[in-house]
Order: structure tokens, then C-alpha cells, then sequence
């Protein structure tokens, strides 16, 4: 029987929800609208997230009990009250919610479909003419069949009351089983509009404007707060002399655009927006960060402005000291590493600079009250080898002095799990209106502001649409406006932007646009590309961001190793930095403008060495660069990656793609288990099985019977982990895989591989307790994890200040990483796991025959341009 339940109404949803929108973040959403606290909107929630859609488990009462229940994380937290909260919600306040969150996430082209689609269920379910027909009257507001019968849907009101309906008139979720099973993309297209509706949506491009930066209500005094927490010695008058020589230091910058003299800060400072979890931070101050999390990290690609805001972070507090009561801090952290000093140290020495007088003492006294404001500025310019010493030495520093405030900037990367107590804020690009304000802000001089303007008017008019990637990132907006005033036009391509920004720096002209600027070093601007490439590939291999001037000698005589040297270093050093700004000088350091230009001159040294090389010594090019890009280095090289494939994609298809699928391929075919095992082996080495254990019980009370709906959650797979960044980037840049669908690690709608859960839960346990005595723990008191070593597998244990740990497969969350090719020697202990990893639904070996018919693709594709230039040659 077709059933409308809130799993049936919910997938259609999804399947007609915007691409890019995660199926929890929609769900979590929607169950928001009535409940918000409701926590299935967070991504460690995705697998009960998904017993909901494949229908195979119930939404929560919200009555929680120890032994627990289908909704229950941990005994007494609740991850959902939304039957109790929709049965007391005002249906015209969740009408207003859905138009404002929910109806944004649905794909625009879909609507009509989605109205299709639910009528169709509705018209199907038998119940809604009997059991459930005056409950159904009183959540949609009208008979079945008047329903059926109408014309014109609006879409906020028809979803809410289906909504409402499904959640609060006590439909079993789990009714929807069998129905579910038919909900598919194909259902969904081949939907026909015989019944002539009309979605009326009038509402909806206010709602899209008016919820689109929707700020987070700071009115919350927490300053008073603060102060009661602070000692009194913690005031302008004892810290003027810092106050005021970190405030002289930070409070003028100089630019790309203003590189001769530095400018006041917020003369031309415009500040991003921040996400939190899906809630717009504007116009983000001390404060309110502080109001948000002790323990904060800023993430954002390069060129967003991180540095940036942890400067405005810093001078804010620093104007509002009196206020706040809180020490700022800013730490750069692109030296760490290079002394054996640790994190308490070096943020002392960071502060120590700017008052001679701040002791020690005074330092740890600050700490202790709770009254630091520690800016840690850079983690993903830490080194790799010195990334696992420092996450540690913060954590036992954060726990030392808990009580202040800690900000960490970084690029997004899978190494920032490991401070797992930090509040991730995501910097958001720029909208439109930054844009124009950051431009609005720029200086010019008479005669150049009508190419300014100009530039505005284009910006407003066409550019933010066609270069929107480029125009909100405020270090890219700055080369733009400077690469217009050059050539008046943009480009498309990132690596061709880069090109003319070069050509932008290397080409400016004095006061009278007349003479070109004469290079200190003599050479022309190309050799100087050339050179500088070659310079930015040795660092950026180094994991060097910036040098003094021998290190950047040293780099400069290696481009010279076999050929005569055409000019000094420091010559070149000069043009570098005082001609043509791609390197700035900082003290006795000198670093890029930006990360971005090391890594385009890298990858065009790259280039260079494509059209250089020749043909015998192709293999050993080839596996220089596989060891590269897939060697100890962080996800940026995935950046010099992808700017070097849109220069010469079949280059790259050449020597780096093929070679890697044919290492990971081999002569191996996935027809037979044998071969598929032998290539996942070397596709990811280790999945991850985690699972979690929920004791439901539901009370029928029609039967008069309890019945026993205890489930685990359940997922494997690689939890987004690729360790070869090349094998990352054909997954998702090239075949445009999506860790939500393609890699989904859940099986919930997958009868056959859930079932034997309980059986591989089974075996994991019987090796722990073969093995409890051999096993070896890693018991590091600074982490927030036990580890534990088996002979196929390694445990992850999360602390939770219980004492001693025993294996319990009923409770709590269990965490494994498992070494395939030790799992795959036993079947005798592993025979349900293998299984599954065998299976033509598991996601990874669908994976795996993607792999082997691209490569199958670029062999054949090449061959062909191969046979079209012999046949015109020969």
C-alpha cells in the first residue's frame, strides 16, 4: 500500500532538492522549523538522518529514557523533539519558516514536481479516507479530495501542512517502507503535469532576500559577563605601552594596490561575513566571536581575507579593551616550528615584542583569569612534521587555561579534526555588496578614477555574474581591478587570471603611462617568470612560504646549477619585491603576496618542464610528480593540480592520471573478487566501519504490545579520506563524484548489506576478546582519543572521563579503521565484512569500475590522436 509518511514526503524532497544541498542539512532543516534545537542538521547525525528517509526507522516522541531510544545519541540527549514540538507549533510561524529556510534548498526547476509527486502519494493512500481522514483535514486545512481537485498550490502552505501532518498525527515513519523504494530520480522525471497545477510562489524571491544573510542575534550583553570573570589589574593604564605599540604595529598595512606606503586598516577593511553551522554571522567583532565559543577556528580558501580578519579581531579588541577586559594576542604561526619552544612560549614571545615589561608572571596571571584573547593566525602554514607536535601542544595549552578565548585561522583541511573542542566558523566569499564597498574604499588618484569607476560599473552591471568566484575573493578582486586598469578585460580561466596578473605587475608604467619599468636584475619579464617558477616549485616543495634573503639566494643559485648565472639574487630579490610586488618584505623576511601565485608559478614550472623533458625521460618525470603531489604535503597541492590540468589537461592526462589509475588498476580486472580486492587494496588501503547501537522500543497501544525496533547505525567507507591527493582529484574534479551519493559510506535502504551488521558487529567483538590481551594501547593523556591496535584493525575510543574502558557493542559509538589486506586474509573471521565489501553495492567498489572505465576512456582517446597524427605524417 502507498503510505504518506514523513520519510515519503521527505525524499521527495530530496530528490528535488539544489545539487549542492546535503540530504541532512534539508531534513535538519525542515524538523527545525518546529523544533530548533533539533540536532539532525549536523553531519555526524547523517545515518539517523537516513533511517528516516529509507523509512526504516520512526522520529522520536521526545520522551527519553536511560535504556534509550531510536533517537537517543547518548543517554539523555535527545537528537529530536519534533512530534511534541509540531503537535503545539502555530501553523502560520511554520509556514513563515519553511518559506524562509526550507523552500531556498529546492531546486527552482523541480517545484512543480515535487507538488506532482506528493498528490500523487496522497491520492494513493487509502488512509487518508478512513484513519487518518480527519487528521489529515486538520493539518491541511481541507479533504483529500478537495485537495486533489485544486489548481493553484502554494508552496509554503501545501508543504507545511504536509509536514505538519506526517510529524504531529501520529503516522509511524516506518508505514513508508515499502513505498520509498519507488520514490527515484526516475519516478520523479517522469512525472507529467495531466492535472494542469499551478505553484504559486509570490512570496518567495522576499524570502530569498530577506533570509539570505540572516545575522545571529548577539544582543546578549556578554561583556558584563566578562568582567566579572577578570582580575582588576587587567586595564588600559597597566597595558598602555602594549596597547598602544600592537595597535601602531597592525593599524596600517600595505597592499597589493597600496605597495609603496601603508594605509589605515579600515580605510579600506571590509569584513565577511562567517558561517556558523547554517547561521550568518555580519560584521563579526571580539565580542561576539567571544559569545559564540572559546575555541574558535576561521577557515576559508586562500585570498578570503583570514589574515585579515584576525587582524580586525585584534584591533577590535584593542579599541574595546576598556569594555572587554580580554588581552589580544596575535600569533603568527608560519614560524612555528622552526625553534623547539613550545605553543606557551611562542604566543609569550609573540606578546613579549610589543612591552618589555610583560613578564612571565604577568603573562601566566592572564592565562589564569581567564583573560587572553590568543589569535593563532596561519595553522596551515605550520609544517607538516611539525603539525602533530603543535595540535598537541594547543590542546595541552587550551587545557592548562580553559578559560580564554582561542582563534585559530587556517584553510579548510582534514588535519583541523584533531582539535575537535574548536568551533569551526567558515569565512564566507564576499556578496555583491562587499564587493562594491571594497572597491568603493580603494583610493585613487584624479586621473585614474574614471577606470575605477568603470571598473565599478562593469562589477555591478556583469562581472559579479560572469567572474563571481574571482570578484569574492577580495585578494583576487584587487588583481582584477588591477589587471582592468591594465588590459580592461577579465579572464575566465584561473591559471590565464594569473598570467595577466603577472603581465599587470611586470607591465606598470610610471606617472606618465609612457616608459616601461627597467628591471634591477636585466632580465626580461619572461625569464623572470621562468626563474621565479622554478623558485616558487623548490619552496612550495620545501613547504616554504617565505624566506630571508640567504634562503632565497640559496633557491636562486639552484636555478643556475647548469647553466651560467644571467644576474645576481639579490638583484632579482629586488625586482621581486619593490618592481613587481609578488614578494613582500616583512622584517628580515620576505613572503608572496599570496600563497595563490607560488602555487601558479609552480604549476607553471611544471609546465615548463612538459614541453622541456624528453620522451626518455617521460617515466621518470612521471613518477617525480606522482611522488609530488601524492607525497607528505597538505590538500594546496591539489590547487597546483588542477590550475596545471586547465593549462595542458592532456599533458597531465599523460603523465600523472594514467600512470596513477595504472598503478592502482594494474593488470588486475574487477570482474572477479580476486582483482577487485587487489585494487581497492591500493585505491584506499584502510576503510572505516563505525557503528552505533540504539535500543527502541515502541509501546503499540492499539495491540496492547511493546515491539522491539532496535537498530544500529551503520556506515563503511573511506569517511572522505583519500591520501592521494591525485586519486582525490579525478574523484571529484574530474568524474565529479559526491561524498553525499556516490561515496555515501550509509546502507540504510540496502536490506541485504544491513542485515549483516549484527553479524560483522559480532565479529569485531570476538577478535577484541581473542586479541584483548595482545593488543597494544596508545594512551596519550593530551588526546582526546585511546587508541587501540588489533591484528586487522585499529580502534578509536573517544575519552569521555569515565575511567577504564570495556568493549561494549550495545553501547555507545564505536570507531574502526580497518587494514584490507589484513582483513582479507581471514574469512574465517571476517566472512560478513568481506562480504559486504564484496558486494555490487558497495560504494567503493562502484568507485572502483568508475576508475577503470576512465581510464579506459583517456587510453582510447589518446590512441586516437595518436593514429589522426601518424595518419597525417606518414
Amino acid at each position: 500500500m502507498t503510505r504518506l509518511c514523513f520519510g515519503t514526503f521527505a525524499q521527495v524532497l530530496r530528490l528535488c532538492k539544489i545539487e549542492s544541498v546535503f540530504g541532512y542539512v534539508l531534513l535538519g532543516t525542515m524538523t527545525r522549523t518546529v523544533d530548533p534545537t533539533c540536532q539532525y542538521i549536523h553531519q555526524n547525525n547523517a545515518s539517523a538522518v537516513s533511517r528516516l528517509f529509507s523509512c526504516t526507522g520512526n522520529l522520536s516522541n521526545g520522551n527519553i529514557s536511560d535504556s534509550g531510544s531510536g533517537t537517543v545519541k547518548n543517554n539523555g540527549e535527545s537528537l529530536s523533539n519534533v512530534i511534541n514540538a509540531s503537535q503545539k507549533a502555530d501553523k502560520d510561524e511554520v509556514v513563515q519558516r519553511f518559506r524562509e529556510d526550507v523552500i531556498p534548498l529546492l531546486d527552482e526547476d523541480k517545484k512543480e514536481l515535487i507538488v506532482l509527486a506528493l498528490l500523487d502519494i496522497i491520492e494513493r493512500d487509502s488512509v487518508l479516507d478512513g484513519d487518518k481522514k480527519l487528521s489529515f483535514e486538520k493539518y491541511i486545512g481541507q479533504t483529500k479530495n478537495a485537495l486533489l481537485s485544486q489548481g493553484d498550490f502554494a508552496l509554503d502552505d501545501f508543504l507545511t501542512g504536509i509536514f505538519l501532518y506526517t510529524v504531529a498525527a501520529g503516522v509511524k515513519n516506518t508505514v513508508g517502507k515499502e513505498t520509498v523504494k519507488g520514490l527515484t530520480l526516475q519516478y520523479i522525471s517522469e512525472l507529467k503535469n495531466t492535472r494542469e497545477i499551478k505553484v504559486v510562489d509570490t512570496t518567495y524571491e522576499e524570502a530569498i532576500i530577506e533570509s539570505d544573510n540572516t545575522p545571529i542575534d548577539f544582543e546578549q550583553d556578554v561583556s558584563s559577563d566578562l568582567i566579572e570573570e577578570i582580575d582588576s589589574f587587567i586595564n588600559v593604564a597597566n597595558f598602555e605601552e602594549y596597547l598602544k605599540n600592537v595597535s601602531n604595529r597592525y593599524s596600517k598595512i600595505k597592499t597589493l594596490l597600496y605597495d609603496k606606503t601603508p594605509r589605515e586598516f579600515y580605510s579600506f577593511y571590509v569584513c565577511n561575513d562567517l558561517k556558523n553551522d547554517e547561521a550568518i554571522i555580519n560584521n563579526l567583532t571580539a565580542e561576539k566571536l567571544c559569545s559564540i565559543s572559546r575555541f574558535s577556528i576561521v577557515t576559508g580558501i586562500g585570498g578570503l581575507g583570514k589574515s585579515m580578519m584576525m587582524r580586525h579581531l585584534l584591533l577590535n579588541a584593542v579599541i574595546n579593551f576598556d569594555k572587554l577586559k580580554l588581552f589580544p594576542i596575535l600569533v603568527p604561526l608560519k614560524d612555528y616550528g622552526e625553534s623547539e619552544m613550545d605553543v606557551f612560549e611562542y604566543v609569550f614571545l609573540s606578546a613579549q615584542q610589543f612591552d618589555e615589561n610583560l613578564t612571565r608572571e604577568k603573562y601566566t596571571a592572564i592565562l589564569k583569569n581567564g583573560s587572553g584573547l590568543i589569535l593563532l593566525d596561519g595553522l596551515d602554514e605550520v609544517r607538516t612534521a611539525a603539525f602533530s607536535k603543535f595540535s598537541q601542544e594547543v590542546e595541552r595549552f587550551t587545557n592548562a587555561y580553559p578559560q580564554n578565548y582561542y582563534v585559530i585561522s587556517s584553510r579548510p583541511s582534514s588535519k583541523l579534526v584533531a582539535l575537535n573542542k574548536f568551533n569551526e566558523l567558515e569565512l564566507q566569499p564576499f556578496n555583491k555588496s562587499q564587493a562594491l564597498k571594497m572597491i568603493d574604499n580603494f583610493q585613487f588618484s584624479s586621473d585614474e578614477l574614471r577606470i575605477k569607476e568603470s571598473f565599478r560599473s562593469r562589477l555591478d552591471m556583469e562581472l559579479w555574474w560572469s567572474h563571481q568566484e574571482f570578484a569574492g575573493n577580495p585578494l583576487l578582486l584587487t588583481i582584477m581591478l588591477m589587471t582592468y586598469e591594465e588590459y580592461a578585460e577579465i579572464p575566465s580561466k584561473i591559471h590565464k587570471f594569473y598570467n595577466m596578473a603577472f603581465e599587470t605587475l611586470a607591465k606598470k608604467h610610471d606617472d606618465t603611462k609612457l616608459l616601461d619599468r627597467e628591471f634591477k636584475s636585466g632580465l626580461s619579464k619572461d625569464k623572470i617568470a621562468h626563474y621565479f617558477a622554478k623558485i616558487c616549485f623548490l619552496s612550495y616543495k620545501d613547504e616554504k612560504v617565505e624566506f630571508t634573503e640567504s634562503e632565497f639566494s640559496s633557491y636562486f643559485e639552484r636555478c643556475f646549477r647548469n647553466s651560467p648565472q644571467e644576474t645576481t639574487a639579490l638583484d632579482f630579490l629586488h625586482d621581486l619585491n619593490a618592481n613587481l610586488c609578488l614578494l613582500l618584505k616583512e622584517g628580515e623576511k620576505y613572503h608572496f603576496v599570496h600563497r595563490s601565485f607560488q602555487e601558479y608559478f609552480c604549476a607553471l614550472n611544471f609546465k615548463a618542464g612538459f614541453e622541456r623533458v624528453s620522451t626518455d625521460r617521460k617515466r621518470t618525470m612521471s613518477s617525480g610528480l606522482l611522488s609530488f603531489f601524492d607525497g607528505p604535503r597538505d590538500t594546496r597541492s591539489e590547487n597546483v593540480l588542477e590550475m596545471l590540468y586547465d593549462m595542458i589537461p592532456e599533458k597531465v592526462e599523460e603523465y600523472i592520471i594514467i600512470p596513477k589509475l595504472e598503478q592502482i588498476l594494474g593488470n588486475d580486472s574487477m570482474d572477479d573478487n580476486v582483482g577487485y580486492w587487489n585494487i581497492i587494496e591500493r585505491a584506499f588501503g584502510n576503510l572505516k566501519c563505525w557503528y552505533e547501537y540504539h535500543e527502541n522500543i515502541e509501546y503499540d497501544e492499539e495491540e496492547n504490545v511493546e515491539i522491539d525496533e532496535s537498530y544500529y547505525d551503520f556506515a563503511l567507507g573511506v569517511d572522505g579520506h583519500i591520501d592521494s591527493t591525485v586519486l582525490r582529484f579525478v574523484l571529484f574534479n574530474l568524474l565529479r563524484l559526491y561524498e553525499d551519493e556516490d561515496l555515501d559510506d550509509t546502507y540504510y535502504d540496502n536490506e541485504e548489506i544491513m542485515e549483516k551488521v549484527p553479524i560483522i558487529v559480532d565479529e569485531i567483538e570476538s577478535v577484541i576478546l581473542e586479541e584483548k590481551d595482545k593488543c597494544t594501547m596508545i594512551d596519550d593523556t593530551e588526546s582526546n582519543y585511546i587508541v587501540v591496535e588489533y591484528s586487522a584493525f585499529t580502534e578509536l575510543i573517544k575519552r569521555n572521563g569515565i575511567g577504564a574502558y570495556d568493549y561494549d557493542k550495545n553501547s555507545g559509538e564505536h570507531e574502526f579503521w580497518l587494514t584490507l589486506e589484513d582483513i582479507r586474509k581471514d574469512i574465517e573471521k571476517y566472512s560478513a565484512l568481506q562480504s559486504v565489501i564484496e558486494s555490487k553495492d558497495f560504494s567503493l567498489r562502484k568507485v572502483c569500475f568508475a576508475l577503470q572505465d576512465y581510464l579506459n576512456i583517456l587510453k582510447t582517446r589518446q590512441e586516437e590522436i595518436d593514429e589522426e597524427w601518424a595518419e597525417d605524417f606518414i
